[in-house]
């Protein structure tokens, strides 16, 4: 399940950073549709699981924090989170 997730999640944030690079202007709206579709796919995995203790829902819970509270969010972290 964290495979599923995990790609998920990156395609997510590549698909964010390429639309970044082409519309900078757009940059924060971005960050917010991310954590929006990354709250959903939250919400997917603990209606498979019915769980929220799992190292899934909490690497998912400490990225959504991370898209919440920085500005300039590094999207690498992320990724690397994610590895």
């Amino acid at each position: 399940m964290r495979e599923r997730v995990t790609e998920a999640i990156k395609s997510i944030v590549e698909f964010y950073r390429d639309d970044n690079e082409e519309n900078p202007t757009y940059k924060r709206a971005h960050i917010d549709q991310m954590i929006e579709e990354i709250t959903n796919l939250k919400t997917a995995h603990f209606e498979y699981v019915k769980t929220t203790d799992d190292s899934v829902m909490s690497d998912i819970t400490m990225t959504l924090r991370y898209l919440q509270n920085n500005r300039e969010p590094d999207l690498q972290k992320i990724e690397e989170l994610w590895q």
